[in-house]
C-alpha cells in the first residue's frame, strides 16, 4: 500500500524544492532552453512526464505526485518537445553524479557503507558541486553552469564523458552518466523501500557555479581497468610523521586516548563520529596531519579508516571538518551531537539544532525505525525491531536523554 500525504509542512517544501530548481533553471529559463521535466513512475514500468516552463508550476507537479505516494525525479537537464529522449535535450545546464551507500533499495553494491564515507568521499573532490542532495540512500550530485551551453557545440559523447569521469572519480554509479538522466527532488521521499519511506533532503546548495572550460580535460574521458593496489597506500600530500608512537605523550584527555587504543566504546552511532572526536581533539592541540596519519595507521581508531575505499580522502575529509570545530569548547568537541552536525554554535556562541540531522543521529544511537502506518517507533533490541517507542513522547524523553 502506498504511503499517501507524507509532506506536512507544504510551504516548507515550496521553499525547498524552489530553491533547488532556481538554482538549476533559472538560467535555462531565462534563455528559453527548454523546460523542466518532472517525471514519476507509472504501473507500465516506465516513466509519465510533465512539463513546465516555470518553476512554480514545477514544484506544485513534484508536490502533487508525492502526495499521491510516488516517487518524484527531476531531468537534469531542461527539455525541448515535451518528450525525455537524449535527443530533446538541446542545452547543458549541468553535469551530474550518483553516489550510493550501503545496500538497502540498491540493485548493485555500493563502495561506501555508510553515509558519512560517501559523503566524505565527495568533499575530498577538488572541483565542488553545486548542488548535494541526499536520495534516502545516496547522494545526488550537480555541477552547474554559469551559463546553458548548446549540446550541439560540444557533443552527448563528449558531455557524458564528463559526468562518468565525475562519477568514477567519486566512487559512484558508473552507468548513470547519461545527459537525460533523472533525480530525485529534494522534499519529496524516497518509497523504494516501501515500508520505511525515506526523505530526500538538501545537503548543500551553495556550492559554487562553473563555467564549461573547467570540464573540458574530462571531455576525452575513458574509464582505466582496475589496477590492483593497496587500498591503504599513503597518499604524497601526507609527509613522513615525526611521533614518537607514545601516546601517553599525547595533549589529549584519557577518553580519547582511550578511544584511539580501543576504538568506539559506544559513546558515539558510529565509528566514523569517534574517528571525528578523536581527529577533532588532535587537530585542536595541534598534531599535524602526518601525525594524526601515522596514529590511524597504527592504532585500533584507524580501523574504518584502513579499510575504507579511499583512506587518504577520508582522513582529509575529517581532519578539514575538525578544524570547524576550533571555536568549541573541548567538552563540545567530544560532544556526540556536535560531532553529527545535529547541534551548531555559531560566532556569537548560539546554539542551533538542525532537525533532520538530530533525526539521524538519534534513528543511529537508538537503533530506531519508524513505521508510517502504525504511527510507532520500533526500537532494536539486538536481535529483532520490537514496539515500544510511541511517537508523541518517548522519543522527546529519549532526546532528552541524550542531550
Amino acid at each position: 500500500m502506498k504511503s499517501k500525504n507524507m509532506i506536512k509542512d507544504k510551504q516548507q517544501f515550496q521553499k525547498t524544492a524552489s530553491q533547488f530548481f532556481n538554482i538549476l533553471f533559472a538560467e535555462s529559463l531565462k534563455k528559453n532552453c527548454g523546460e523542466i521535466s518532472i517525471e514519476v513512475p507509472n504501473e507500465r514500468k516506465s516513466m509519465d512526464q510533465t512539463y513546465h516552463n516555470n518553476v512554480p508550476s514545477a514544484v506544485n507537479a513534484a508536490y502533487q505526485f508525492c502526495q499521491k505516494g510516488l516517487d518524484v525525479y527531476v531531468g537534469v537537464n531542461p527539455r525541448v518537445g515535451s518528450r525525455s529522449l537524449k535527443t530533446n535535450i538541446h542545452w547543458l545546464a549541468a553535469f551530474h553524479a550518483e553516489v550510493d551507500y550501503g545496500r538497502a533499495g540498491h540493485n548493485k553494491e555500493s563502495t561506501f557503507d555508510n553515509y558519512e564515507d560517501a559523503l566524505a568521499g565527495i568533499m575530498a573532490n577538488e572541483i565542488q558541486p553545486t548542488l548535494i542532495n541526499h536520495s534516502g540512500g545516496g547522494f545526488h550530485c550537480y555541477w552547474v553552469l554559469n551559463d546553458p551551453v548548446m549540446v550541439s557545440e560540444i557533443g552527448i559523447k563528449a558531455i557524458e564523458g564528463v559526468n562518468k569521469a565525475l562519477i568514477v572519480k567519486l566512487k559512484g554509479n558508473v552507468g548513470t552518466q547519461n545527459i537525460n538522466r533523472v533525480l530525485r527532488v529534494p522534499g519529496t521521499f524516497n518509497f523504494k523501500i516501501t515500508q520505511n519511506p525515506r526523505p530526500v533532503t538538501t545537503v548543500i546548495d551553495s556550492g559554487p557555479k562553473y563555467d564549461l572550460d573547467v570540464f573540458r580535460p574530462f571531455m576525452d574521458f575513458k574509464s582505466k581497468s582496475k589496477d590492483k593496489k593497496n587500498p591503504k597506500a599513503g597518499s604524497p600530500d601526507f609527509h613522513p610523521s615525526n611521533w614518537n608512537n607514545n601516546i601517553s605523550s599525547l595533549p589529549v584527555s584519557a577518553k580519547i586516548q582511550f578511544l584511539i587504543v580501543n576504538g568506539n566504546d559506544g559513546s558515539y552511532p558510529s565509528r566514523s563520529e569517534a574517528d571525528q572526536a578523536v581527529i577533532t581533539a588532535l587537530v585542536n592541540k595541534g598534531i599535524n596531519d602526518a601525525d594524526i596519519k601515522a596514529i590511524f595507521d597504527k592504532h585500533t581508531i584507524g580501523e574504518k579508516y584502513r579499510g575504507h575505499a579511499s583512506p587518504d580522502d577520508y582522513l582529509k575529509y575529517n581532519i578539514k571538518k575538525a578544524k570547524e570545530f576550533s571555536h568549541l569548547t573541548e567538552e563540545e568537541r567530544q560532544d556526540p551531537l556536535f560531532i553529527s552536525g545535529a547541534l551548531h554554535k555559531d560566532n556569537k556562541d548560539k546554539y542551533h539544532l538542525k532537525i533532520v540531522l538530530f533525526q539521524e543521529f538519534m534513528n543511529k544511537k537508538h537503533m530506531l525505525k519508524f513505521l508510517e502506518k502504525e504511527r510507532t517507533f520500533f526500537r532494536y533490541n539486538g536481535q529483532c525491531y520490537g514496539e515500544g517507542i510511541q511517537r508523541s513522547n518517548s522519543l522527546s524523553d529519549l532526546a532528552k536523554r541524550t542531550v
